[in-house]
């Protein structure tokens, strides 16, 4: 394990590479055992945080220019990109829109032409119903009228036409849109539903799971709503990771884990060569 020494980093003659180099090699091989360490491992990270911020100034103005620059770039094609896609998008909706009416025309023709063979069936069967019946054969003439009922005609395929133009062909796309969650989800815990067809919603999880932590610091004695952090002062000395119960807050929300992560906040030095 290499020992904390801040100083090499600090050095006037070594570069901005180096120094993060050896920066991310020395937390690598760094275990904090004493206080003392971890205080130079505090000054450490507000050393780190001052190179950060002087390495994202570093020609700042170059940066500005040239974003500038790409960003009128950008806006002069989309300009005329965006005129076109329009255009396409309405050609394309024009063409689906005259397909699905031609294609409706058929299918009432067909529908028209089985309505036709149906109506000679049925005036046939009643014509030869007649003449059976005159010759005394009623049952037969029976038989005939309910055969006649019975018929239906054969379905009428609609040809299917190619495309008018060579390397176009019309996409169908099946889609889906929520009508209920409710329902959703019921179907999802009755097995009806794949679970995947619900995405969780992290960070409104984690607005809800606020309300519960604003909800721990508020008191309402005395009749005036005040704050009271001692709670959160009690939590934040649980380990990390620890799962916060509903006994311990007060609160549960049905299939989520409330769990704690600790980081480090921390300022950084405006001058690198502050810290000896």
């Amino acid at each position: 394990m290499e020992a904390l020494e801040l100083e090499p980093l600090q050095h006037p003659g070594i570069t901005i590479e180096t120094r993060s180099k050896s920066a991310l090699t020395m937390m690598k091989n760094l275990t904090i055992l004493d206080d003392a360490t971890r205080a130079k491992v505090g000054e450490f990270v507000k050393f780190v945080k001052g190179l950060q911020t002087q390495i994202k100034g570093d020609r700042q103005d170059e940066l500005a220019a040239a974003q500038k620059t790409v960003d009128a770039i950008k806006a002069a094609r989309n300009l005329h990109l965006s005129t076109l896609v329009e255009a396409e998008a309405i050609a394309k909706k024009k063409m689906v829109d005259y397909d699905d009416a031609k294609i409706a025309k058929r299918r009432a023709e067909a529908q028209e032409e089985q309505r036709r063979q149906q109506r000679e069936a049925e005036e046939k069967a009643i014509a030869d119903a007649i003449a059976l019946q005159e010759a005394g054969a009623y049952d037969l003439a029976e038989e005939v009228l309910q055969q006649a009922e019975e018929y239906k005609p054969e379905p009428i395929p609609i040809p299917k036409t190619p495309a008018p133009v060579a390397d176009q062909h019309t996409t169908v796309r099946w889609n889906c849109r929520l009508v209920s969650l409710d329902v959703l989800v019921a179907a999802i815990v009755a097995g009806q539903a794949p679970d995947y067809t619900v995405k969780f919603d992290r960070a409104g999880a984690n607005t809800a799971v606020k309300t519960i932590k604003d909800a721990l610091t508020r008191n309402e004695g005395n009749g005036r709503p005040t704050r009271d952090k001692s709670k959160l002062e009690e939590i934040a000395e649980l380990p990390n990771g620890t799962i916060l119960t509903k006994e311990m807050i007060g609160a549960e929300i049905p299939g989520l884990e409330i769990y704690i992560t600790k980081g480090m906040a921390s300022g950084s030095y405006s001058d690198e060569n502050v810290l000896r």
